[in-house]
Order: C-alpha cells, then structure tokens, then sequence
C-alpha cells in the first residue's frame, strides 16, 4: 500500500465508522420484548413500552428512541388508542427513511397514514397508505405480509367511505392475498367475506351468493362453523328479494342457530343491527306480519330509524291502520330529509379533505422539489470534492514522481563527481610524482578541475543537508540502488542459495547513498567496530526496511540465520539481546 493512499483511506474509515456506529448500540430489552409480541398481543407490548417510557433517552441513541416511537405508535394505532401528531411522527418517517429495513419503512408510512385516517384526511391517508406499500418488497423472505395485509385492509374501508367500490374491492382481494402469504387463515377468508356488501351495492348478486359459499366452504374446511354460518346475512336479503322465502328460511336459520351472534333474547351484536330489516322483510314477506313489526321495532332502539321507519309503514301499509301509516310516513320523511342533512354535511367533509389533500399535495410536491434541488446541490459538492481530490491525488503523484527523479538525478550526480573527484586525485598525484616541468601546465588544470568538482559535490551535500529528515529518508528509499535492490532481494523459484548477490559496487554505492542521506547513521555504523561484515549489512538492510527473507537473499544465507545475526548486532549497538527491537532501536535510537 502506497504512502499517500494512507490520509484518504483513514478519512474515508473514520466516515464509514462515524455512519455505523450508532447501528451497534445494542436494543434495551424492553424493546425487544414488546417488538416480539407486538403484532399478536398489541396490549402487552403496549403495557411493556408504557413500564419502559424513558428509556430510550437513557440510551442516548437516535436509533433506540425511534424503535419505542415506532412501537408505540404501532401498539396504539391496534388498540385503537390516541397516536402522536403528525408532524410529530413524521421524524419517525424520515428517521427510518434513511436508515430503516423495507418493513421499517412500511410500518413508518402506514402509521403515518393512520394517524391521518384518524384526523379525517381520508386522501392524505390513502397516499400514505400507497407509499408503505411501495416500501415493502415482496421478493424478501422476511417481508412484513402481516402489516402488508392490514394496509390494504384499512385502504378498503377509506375507499368505500370515499364511494371508491371497486378501489375497495381491490384492496380486499390483495388484502385476502398477502393473510394468506403470512398463513394468517381467519383474515385471509374474512378479506374475502368483506366484498360481499361492496358487490351488492353495486347489483352483482350472482357474485355475492358465489362468494358467500365459497366463504362459507372456506370457514369448514379450516374448523371454524360459527364464522362459516356468519357469513349468510347478505344472501338472506337477496334470496328475500328474489322471494325465495324457503332458500331465505334455510339460510336464516343456520344463520340465527349456528353463528353465534345472538344472545338467548335473539338480539344481535352491535353493528349488526341492520339484520332485522332484512328479517322484517322476510317475515313481511311470508305473511308474520306481527312478528316483523316486533323486528322492525329493535331498529329502533338500535337508532337506524331509516330502516325501522320505513319497516313499520310497511307493517301498517298491510295492516291498513290510517293513522299509523301517517305517524310513520312523516317520521319516515323526517327521518329522510336528517339522514340527507348528514350525508350533506360528510360530503362537506369530505370536500374539505380533498382540499386539505390538494393543499398538502402541493406542499409535498415543493417538499420533493426542494429535497430534489438539495439532493442536486449535494450530488455537485460531492462531485466537486472528488475532482478537487482526484486533482490534488494526481498532483501529489506527479509532483512525488518529479522529486523522486529529480532526488535519483542529483543523487546519480553526485555519485558521478565522487567518482570523478577520486579518479583527478588519483591523475594529480601520478603528476606530481613525475618530475617534468612539461607537465606543470596539466597540473595546474587537474588543480582547477577539482576545486570546482570539490565545489560542485559541497553543492550537494549543502542541498541534501536542508532536507528535512522524512525528506531524506524518503529520498534515499526512492534512490536507483533500493530499486534494484528490492528486485534482487525477490528470490527465482528454483534458486540456491550460495553467495551474496549483491556486488560490490552495488553495496559501495549503497553506502554512498546512506552517507548522504543518513549522515548520522552512517557515522554510527562505522564507527563501530565491533561488528562483523555480516551484523554491519543486516543493520543496514533491517533500516531500510527489508524482511528477514529479502535480507536472507540479497546475503545469500539462510532466513534463519538473519534473526541471529539482528539479535547479536543489537546486544553489541544497544545492550538488548532480543531481534525483535533492532529496526526500531536503528530508526529512533540514533539521532
């Protein structure tokens, strides 16, 4: 790994752990038990994130406090409890946005859809209802198909509050779709059983009865009869309809005896009133008009004076009571013209959601605008980080290579007017030992060549001698000789070992480069003589930063033997009897 790669990569791993970090806070146990339940026993977790509140401030991690916020929202929005503000949830959103799993971020947006079906903004909760099912990714073993379920659940009943029949009927069949993919068998045949009232209102009678037996066959087959017999109340009324009052007698009374729905009175549970009606018209209809009237009167007291008022009229219309058939007329039209005043007032309503929608709709739209600018603003300053660095990368490398040729030029130099200076030296003095006054002339010139080759080489040592000492060190590790050295020091498959493969002219160049590179570790190697040839070149060699196996073949000896020889050389240089401390005994022992 290259030096100047080492600031970058360092940069890059403390962003990496500043980003990850938080992802490793272990999650109190609390947590972890009230997710565990949650989806089945809401009001358990529910209890348990209630004893835990405070918690996740103790932990002092973003990621702790958004997984309660989540929880506890989602054990509210089951037990259909007061959740949080929207704008309030809506950090949970963007928190699990950017660091949430596929089901995170489903179960964020769906209870964020929530919260704003509870708040009446039908349309606003429907987008946000789409937008978690676009979060979920339905090829991944661990998706959600729970939550996945009851979104498009909840979509269905604001789609038929919306007069959205066939949205809901879609939303049902998908609904009834993923029950089935989490093995949940009650909702996936419940799902189903839902259509039936949005097809009957749009007249699709044949699909009503094919779809109640077919739930009704579902029901058996899976060991649940109450639920089976349950499912008949809108095929009476069509079967009643019709006049078919013996299919209708059939079916009415595996509904009444067999559902489990009505107390030993006959009364049925609330929400499920609208069955007298339906009964009321039957009994109408096979001529017990008595006990129609008594049907028709338990609407009243379950408030759906609609039905009951219209049921009653019908009653006195065969009886042929004058005043009655007046009383209930008009309370009849009364009740009309509320139910209409009310219907009104919803669509009112839901004008008003629709505008709030339209106005959050552009809003949002700004929202997404600015976060795309934001995100192209960003996108720019990090493409602008990396040119500037790609830059200031590829003018280092340059500049790096340019020093090192330019280092590898003076040092060739300078090794050049060395060998030079000795090769005049050794012509002067073959001069003068010549008694001839004919040579006088030459001496003089041979004279004046070596002062200023003397010159010229003070020249260098003065330009080396201002480097700092990483500069010189790096000058010398980047010189010609290490190059070469480094080659030799890679052992040829096959090669014995017999003989140094260093020549001598290498090693005395090496030497020359250390004098002017390392004056001062130069001076303290050779100014001790207690080591041998060997211990002098391993020192050399273990400075320089070459492995025990590289030293082992540029001596040409054995790898074992480098250790003894470093573990000698630095009891004699620095009174420790140990290999292992001599490479940093030789770079930060002598100053």
């Amino acid at each position: 790994m290259q030096r100047e790669h080492l600031p970058i990569i360092c940069m890059l791993a403390v962003v990496i752990l500043s980003f990850s970090c938080n992802r490793f806070v272990s999650m109190p146990r609390e947590i972890s038990q009230a997710e565990a339940v949650i989806d089945y026993y809401p009001d358990s977790a529910y209890n348990i994130l209630l004893q835990a509140k405070g918690i996740e401030e103790g932990f002092g991690s973003q990621r702790v406090e958004m997984r309660y916020r989540l929880l506890m929202t989602q054990a509210q929005n089951s037990l259909s409890l007061e959740m949080p503000s929207d704008s309030s949830f809506k950090e949970v959103v963007k928190y699990y946005d950017k660091h949430g799993s596929p089901n995170d971020r489903m179960q964020a947006y769906y209870l964020l859809g929530s919260i704003y079906r509870d708040m009446q903004e039908a349309p606003i909760a429907l987008a946000y209802y789409r937008d978690a099912i676009s979060c979920a990714d339905t090829t991944a073993q661990n998706c959600n198909y729970t939550t996945l379920s009851k979104i498009y659940g909840q979509m269905a009943f604001i789609c038929y509050d919306q007069y959205l029949t066939e949205e809901g009927i879609d939303a049902l069949k998908k609904a009834s779709y993923y029950a089935l993919k989490d093995s949940d068998t009650f909702n996936y045949i419940k799902s189903l059983e839902l259509t039936v009232n949005p097809y009957y209102s749009q007249g699709d009678t044949a699909q009503v009865l094919r779809i109640t037996e077919r739930c009704h066959d579902l029901y058996m087959k899976n060991g649940m009869p109450q639920a089976a017999a349950g499912v008949y109340a809108q095929a009476i009324q069509i079967y009643v309809e019709r006049k078919q009052y013996e299919t209708a007698d059939s079916l009415i009374r595996i509904f009444e005896n067999e559902s489990g729905l009505f107390d030993a009175e006959g009364n049925i549970g609330e929400g499920r009133d609208d069955y007298f009606f339906i009964k009321g018209q039957y009994l109408l209809g096979t001529n017990a008009i008595n006990d129609a009237e008594r049907c028709f009167r338990k609407l009243l007291s379950a408030d759906k004076k609609v039905l009951a008022y219209y049921g009653l009229l019908q009653v006195f219309l065969n009886k042929e009571e004058i005043d009655s058939i007046a009383k209930y007329s008009a309370l009849r039209e009364k009740s009309l013209g509320k139910m209409l005043e009310e219907e009104q007032a919803q669509a009112i309503l839901q004008s008003k959601a629709l505008y709030n929608y339209n106005r959050w709709q552009r809003v949002a739209d700004q929202e997404k605008t600015a976060a795309k600018n934001a995100k192209i603003i960003i996108v720019c300053i990090i493409l602008g980080i990396i040119l500037l660095t790609t830059i200031a990368v590829i003018w280092y490398r340059r500049n790096s290579k340019k020093k090192k040729r330019y280092w590898a030029n003076l040092q060739k130099e300078y090794a050049l007017s060395l060998q030079t200076l000795k090769k005049m030296e050794a012509e002067l003095e073959t001069i003068e030992s010549v008694n001839d006054r004919r040579l006088s002339e030459l001496h003089a010139k041979k004279q004046e060549e070596i002062a200023l080759l003397t010159q010229k080489i003070s020249k260098y040592e003065s330009d080396f001698a201002r480097l700092k000492a990483n500069e010189l060190d790096a000058a010398l590790m980047n010189s010609d000789i290490l190059e070469e050295l480094k080659k030799k020091a890679v052992p040829k498959p096959g090669a014995q070992m017999h003989a140094t493969i260093v020549s001598a002219s290498e090693r005395k160049e090496l030497l020359e480069q250390i004098k002017l590179c390392l004056p001062t570790f130069y001076a303290f190697l050779i100014g001790n003589h207690n080591l041998t040839p060997q211990e002098f070149d391993v020192c050399i060699l273990t400075r320089l930063n070459f492995s025990n196996k590289e030293i082992a073949t540029l001596l040409g000896t054995g790898t074992q033997n480098i250790p003894n020889a470093k573990k000698r050389a630095n009891k004699k240089l620095f009174n420790e009897d140990t290999a292992l401390s001599l490479q940093k005994n030789l770079l930060h022992k002598i100053s």
